[in-house]
């Protein structure tokens, strides 16, 4: 349960108590089958049971409700999820709750719902049935004039988190469309060869990765499979051996890595990889890859067998710019198809040695990265507000919807 201590001053019931009041009603949504939906085009919203695209489903030519509700996931998790006023319907996999107007801001009442929630361990077994979910759930019943000022900051917020996803979005969509552009017609190319690749500029090469790496053994390695590593070999501290979970969004993450000790790393040695490496994850998430940009102050790390590194000579290319292929829409697509089809794909080193790249002079390699490199720096200062806002918001939820911070005390300023 859920600590209320702040709302000492105010009615804390449980959500069985209030619907045995008649205070809220709970309720189940209807089947809708495809051939429902096929049969009665339209453009009402139907809700399921996802917590992706906010429980949209599809479109409907009829409608349940025509009115602001909590809906929330019988299956799926027991999600909750806030519906202003509008023509829609849900699924039989979801559930409504109707609350009296006189007594509750919806806004306010999905968030307490949702910040008891986000404790519980709801699992995808269990169905979170109106029978289950009244006795899961304590609401406290502060003046509707405190629950509306709560609800205003809270939708404040959420504004803000939305503008600035729409930010990243765009960005993320110029950078996908700047990525198709610069990497397969130049910068100011008026002549044009085919190639293994399609149409290349004319002045451009077309190489393999195994012919842009430094000329050592090691430069375009896997991890060691087998015996060579064993989770026996795992200790509490000593040399970092990074996972393929360290690549995330194509950037590197350090965090959760493991550890073998400096005499085991030196039997791995061909398997080390430092800064400025690229690192490709093979089996799993196939095609993700991100640039090596710190150890966490260690001078070398291990990778396993779902990852190989890449160390590019820089006389050759320059390795922003491979990583920016590498991660752009037409070469991620590229290295899945070039994947095994067997019943876990991978990615063999020896594809990937053969994998080949447009290659542009390196003057025009490092004015492109610098393009790409600009709005990733966008992006990033976009995601780092982002980040502000969302951890903003889940202290404003830890605060206002526990009583810690009463509105009809004190003003918040956000």
């Amino acid at each position: 349960m859920s600590d209320f201590s702040g709302f000492d001053d105010v009615p804390v019931l449980s959500l069985d108590e209030l619907v045995t009041q008649g205070e809220i009603e709970l309720g189940r949504g209807n089947i809708i089958s495809k051939t429902d939906i096929r049969n009665q085009k339209g453009n009402y919203p139907i809700y399921s049971s996802s917590a992706k695209n906010n429980g949209k489903m599809g479109e409907y030519g009829k409608y349940m409700f025509n009115e602001e509700l909590v809906t929330w996931s019988v299956d799926g998790g027991g999600a909750f999820f806030h519906r202003s006023k509008h023509k829609f319907s849900i699924t039989n996999v979801s559930g409504y709750m109707r609350a009296s107007p006189e007594k509750f801001n919806y806004i306010f009442l999905h968030g307490v719902l949702d910040y008891q929630h986000s404790f519980l361990d709801f699992d995808y077994q269990t169905k979170a049935h109106p029978s289950v979910i009244r006795k899961l759930y304590n609401i406290p019943i502060p003046p509707l004039s405190e629950q509306n000022k709560i609800a205003a900051i809270l939708t404040a917020v959420d504004e803000a988190i939305e503008n600035i996803q729409k930010q990243i979005d765009k960005l993320q969509d110029l950078k996908k469309a700047t990525m198709n552009e610069l990497l397969t017609k130049g910068i100011g190319h008026t002549e044009f060869k085919d190639s293994a690749l399609g149409q290349i500029p004319q002045e451009w090469l077309c190489l393999p990765l195994q012919a842009l790496v430094k000329d050592y053994k090691g430069a375009l390695v896997d991890g060691p499979f087998g015996s060579n590593l064993k989770i026996s070999d795992y200790v509490d501290s000593g040399v970092p051996v990074l996972q393929g979970k360290n690549i995330t969004n194509d950037k590197f993450v350090w965090s959760g890595v493991r550890y073998i000790t400096p005499k085991k790393a030196e039997e791995l040695s061909r398997s080390s990889v430092k800064v400025g490496d690229i690192l490709i994850v093979k089996i799993g998430s196939i095609g993700y890859s991100a640039i090596i940009d710190n150890l966490s102050g260690y001078d070398l790390a291990i990778i396993p067998a779902n990852l190989l590194k890449i160390d590019i000579d820089e006389m050759k290319a320059i390795t922003e710019y491979v990583h920016h292929y590498l991660t752009s829409p037409i070469g991620k697509q590229r290295l899945i198809d070039a994947a095994s089809s067997t019943a876990q794909p991978a990615l063999s080193l020896g594809t990937v040695k053969r994998f080949r790249l447009p290659i542009p002079s390196l003057c025009e390699q490092m004015r492109i990265s610098a393009i790409l490199t600009s709005i990733d720096c966008q992006i990033s200062v976009q995601t780092d507000k982002l980040c502000q806002l969302q951890s903003l918001k889940i202290s404003l939820m830890q605060d206002l919807l526990t009583g810690k911070a009463r509105v009809n005390h004190a003003e918040l300023n956000i």
